[in-house]
């Protein structure tokens, strides 16, 4: 197997894999743009075998102290703790923002908050 930089002449085919096989699955972004690396995984003749990216995503992590502040001021700092992580996703070009979120409150409340 060889493992090389993925050319962007080879798109077009790899979007037509994509269609075959993954087109009700997921959309595929171009694998070019916005991607750390994109790259093809080959047999020894050169023929594709896998086609992928990697690219970079954010994930924001918080600590809440539950016990100092009423529910409306810790509702507040989450909306302040989501626009700064949106302001750094924008400032580094990430398209991707993720956030795990335990409390089902907490969770709500971002989801509406979300622009």
């Amino acid at each position: 197997m060889k493992v090389r930089e993925l050319y962007r002449e080879e798109l077009p085919y790899i979007q037509e894999l994509h269609d075959k096989f993954y087109g009700k699955d997921f959309y595929l972004p171009d694998l070019t743009q916005g991607f750390l690396v994109g790259f093809t995984i080959t047999n020894d003749e050169d023929k594709l075998i896998i086609a992928g990216g990697v690219r970079p995503i954010a994930e924001t992590i918080i600590v809440t102290d539950k016990e100092s502040h009423s529910m409306i001021t810790i509702g507040r700092a989450l909306i302040k703790a989501l626009d700064i992580s949106e302001y750094v996703c924008r400032r580094h070009e990430i398209k991707l923002l993720h956030a795990f979120v335990k409390n089902e409150g907490y969770k709500k409340h971002l989801i509406h908050s979300i622009r």
